[in-house]
């Protein structure tokens, strides 16, 4: 009988450590400058990151910033770095009269416990991310990447591994009309340790 409380109490440890690690309010998240770089790390599976791309790549009209006239907008992300943003449903206007960044990344949830992407799928089992696919930018001040609220959420994980973000933090909201300086000026100050 003490033998087997010994062992209820061996097995319990790591399964009471797995819960604490999961109330912590982050999870891992990777950041990816392209669809080829999230095939290329082998994290997820080619299936995935296809459908983060292509999840990211949808919401990209609906939360980017967006500008009032292009000038402005490359001030903030660099020459050729803009484009026109798609006109609202149901409007009658040949085009929305906005512009807003190109999508220069996308941030997609990690597989549970790191697990490369064909395994997991087999197994029936959910990634454990949670993390909206969405997309990123890159003010032209900076080398990070951000999301459209202008959250950093660092370098491209490819080089430097998932990051652990609080999924609240970083969840996409429609895209606000900024003026010059808008993303830019702030970005610039947390690139210059404000």
């Amino acid at each position: 009988m003490k033998r087997s409380k010994k062992a209820a109490l061996v097995l319990m440890a790591p399964a009471a450590s797995l819960l604490i690690t999961g109330c912590s309010g982050r999870d891992p998240a990777l950041v990816y400058g392209s669809l080829q770089e999230c095939i290329s790390s082998g994290i997820n599976s080619e299936e995935q990151c296809r459908m983060d791309y292509g999840n990211a790549e949808k919401l990209h009209p609906e939360v980017a910033p967006k500008y009032v006239n292009r000038a402005e907008c490359e001030a903030d992300f660099g020459p050729g770095k803009c484009e026109e943003a798609p006109k609202q449903e149901g409007s009658a206007a040949p085009s929305s009269g906005f512009f807003m960044p190109m999508m220069m990344g996308f941030l997609a949830g990690q597989m549970l416990n790191g697990a490369k992407g064909a395994g997991m799928q087999n197994s029936g089992l959910a990634p454990s991310s949670k993390h909206v696919p969405q997309p990123l930018y890159k003010s032209r001040s900076e080398t990070d990447f951000r999301t459209a609220g202008n959250k950093p959420v660092g370098p491209s994980s490819y080089y430097h591994g998932a990051k652990n973000l609080s999924p609240s933090s970083v969840a996409p909201t429609s895209g606000k009309l900024v003026r010059r300086g808008g993303f830019g000026q702030v970005s610039n100050a947390f690139g210059s340790g404000g």
